[in-house]
């Protein structure tokens, strides 16, 4: 099974500068110019700070229970809601959890 989804954590992130935006940038476009156009990358813990800028920089992000607009990346509440989110059901046959 290829790569699907990159959650990107930024819960220790109390700030980032335009630069650090466009490294990220950088590192988006090349996740998916190896891996495909349809990896996902999916974030957590953003600050309205550090969302706001992103905004500035044009990045489109939106929340995970918003409206969802395929151009933009999603921003959920949680890690375990960024890896198992229940919209992508059928892109997770074949993946077994571990029950306790």
């Amino acid at each position: 099974m290829p790569l699907a989804v990159v959650v990107w954590d930024f819960s220790m992130v109390p700030f980032i500068d335009a630069t650090g935006v466009t490294a990220l940038a950088e590192l988006k476009d090349d996740i998916r110019r190896q891996l495909g156009l349809r990896v996902q990358i999916r974030v957590i813990g953003m600050t309205k700070g550090v969302r706001h800028r992103f905004a500035r920089a044009g990045w489109k992000l939106v929340d995970a229970d918003g409206l969802q607009d395929d151009a933009a990346d999603v921003v959920y509440p949680s890690l375990e809601r960024a890896i198992w989110d229940e919209r992508d059901r059928d892109s997770l046959k074949g993946v077994t959890t571990e029950k306790a």
